[in-house]
């Protein structure tokens, strides 16, 4: 609508001082009305929000506000707001109740072609999180954002875990599998640090070689850097994948042994978020596809190589029947031996992401439980394509060995709350 962008474009004058627009360029993207204003010496995104966009503004504001004060000498440029109006949604179209105005980014939209066709970029992402992973996790502490400790972390998969067994759509196996990993202390021995939260080609731009701009900043919390780890799988070939954690471990030497492991069992446990969701749709076609997802990934990891599951302990039966189990009477893995059996565990394969980023790049990040459950178009459709792990995930390389269950040990899990925890 021609008249609606005139409208975002003209409303700059007031919003910027010293600004008088005199070109503008729609922007396609599928959170609101934005526009691309220029007057000749400068350059401004302006953009027609609704009520939940203004509220998913502000969180980014805030989070990108706190990044460069956290991070700053990088050469990451964050999302800058500029200015702002209140506006009447009757006076536009219904459409919106605030135009912000920020810089634009810096850099072009990513793909996943981008990491296969360049090496470098990937060494420049490692680069990045190992930045914003060593970076003081006191500021955002303090800050009033989300603080999730390891005990935290491991209890909210374990409760997904439960939801997932309620459901009855989950086999047993995989059950086992993910539990077993969860039950491993070692494992889940952790110190808390800064973390993205929303990481996805989506949230990136780069210039080159480089990252450009970090967007998607409404979930920056302290917890598990294995979270944003689990994300990159997604955006890289499994070769790229040993290169990234090769980048990533000589940047960031945090001791953190059970880092490979989260970043495994959170990539699996990605399919358990898209069935969850479709569970809570209640859209029987979903539904399908998503079941069909998570019994082909236990097809996929199972095998004599899998036997007892990629984190230890047996993979024959399930044994989270319930989502009010009491796991007190668990063995604790530190008291006894862990198997080493030779295992591959998956990630969520860079082919299966499809790269939908508009051109000004400022769309939201990709849940992923939206946009790669469903294979079909309706529940009405005749035939549905069949969704299977293989094209959602494939293997990348083992663990390489057990985890030092010793130096786990001496890793602090204490939540930050005073300045002597950091």
């Amino acid at each position: 609508m021609e008249t609606l962008d005139l409208k975002i474009a003209a409303a700059t004058a007031g919003i910027v001082d010293g600004f008088e627009p005199r070109s503008w360029l729609p922007l396609s993207d599928p959170r609101g009305r934005r526009v691309l204003v220029s007057d000749g010496d400068r350059t401004v995104v302006a953009a027609l929000l609704s009520g939940t966009g203004v509220a998913e503004a502000e969180a980014e504001d805030y989070a990108a506000a706190l990044l460069r004060g956290l991070l700053p000498h990088t050469a990451v440029a964050f999302p800058q707001v500029i200015g702002r109006r209140t506006v009447s949604a009757d006076q536009y179209a219904g459409a919106g109740e605030e135009i912000r105005v920020s810089v634009p980014l810096p850099g072009t939209p990513v793909s996943t072609i981008a990491f296969a066709d360049s090496p470098a970029l990937v060494d420049a992402l490692a680069g990045f999180l190992a930045e914003l992973h060593s970076a003081d996790p006191g500021e955002i502490a303090d800050s009033g954002l989300p603080v999730l400790d390891s005990a935290e972390e491991r209890q909210r998969l374990l409760d997904a875990l439960d939801a997932g067994a309620a459901t009855g759509h989950v086999p047993s196996s995989l059950l086992t599998r993910w539990e077993s990993s969860l039950e491993n202390v070692a494992t889940w021995r952790f110190f808390p640090c800064p973390v993205h939260g929303g990481l996805s080609e989506d949230a990136l731009r780069t210039d080159g070689d480089a990252i450009a701009a970090v967007t998607d900043l409404g979930a920056l919390h302290i917890g598990d850097p294995a979270a944003d780890l689990a994300a990159v799988t997604a955006l890289l070939a499994p070769d790229a994948v040993e290169a990234f954690f090769r980048t990533y471990r000589r940047l960031r030497t945090a001791s953190d042994p059970g880092l490979r492991s989260r970043t495994e069992l959170r990539s699996e446990l990605t399919a358990l978020d898209w069935l969850l969701e479709a569970h809570r749709s209640g859209d029987p076609a979903d539904l399908a596809d998503a079941t069909a997802l998570v019994q082909s990934l236990a097809a996929l990891t199972a095998g004599p190589a899998a036997s007892r599951g990629p984190y230890g302990g047996d993979d024959t039966a399930g044994t989270r029947t319930a989502p009010d189990q009491d796991d007190s009477d668990l063995q604790d893995p530190l008291s006894s031996p862990d198997p080493a059996d030779p295992h591959t565990p998956v990630t969520a394969s860079a082919s299966a992401q499809q790269d939908s980023r508009p051109g000004d790049g400022t769309a939201p990040a990709s849940t992923g439980a939206s946009s790669n459950t469903s294979a079909g178009t309706s529940s009405g459709d005749a035939a549905r394509p069949a969704v299977r792990a293989a094209d959602v995930f494939r293997p990348t390389a083992p663990l390489g060995g057990d985890i030092d269950e010793e130096a786990a040990a001496s890793v602090p899990t204490e939540r930050i709350t005073d300045p002597e925890d950091r």
